[in-house]
């Protein structure tokens, strides 16, 4: 079976926390418009309209990350993976 490295991309996340699910203002601008709400189970439910949903549910515990992909889609990522897929990026001040 072929084997494959993903390839050295920057995206955007941020990690659900219970100060930036109830306040929005701690959130990317992207993120601004989801709301969180939190199910019995104690998971949330990012949703917004327009929002590009993939693996057919957006559903996220708090410490998950939610990720912005390249074309823009959005899905949440368990703390675990993210630490082993993911690394701060340096980039340039936007100016």
């Amino acid at each position: 079976m072929a084997q494959y490295r993903r390839k050295p991309i920057i995206l955007e996340a941020f990690q659900l926390t219970n100060e930036n699910i109830a306040d929005s203002s701690l959130r990317p601008d992207w993120a601004r418009d989801f709301s969180f709400p939190l199910l019995e189970s104690g998971i949330v439910a990012p949703t917004t309209p327009g929002a590009v949903i993939v693996n057919c549910c957006m559903a996220a515990s708090i410490s998950d990350w939610i990720v912005r992909g390249i074309s823009g889609e959005i899905s949440p990522c368990p703390n675990d993976i993210f630490n082993l897929s993911y690394e701060p990026a340096e980039t340039p001040d936007v100016v």
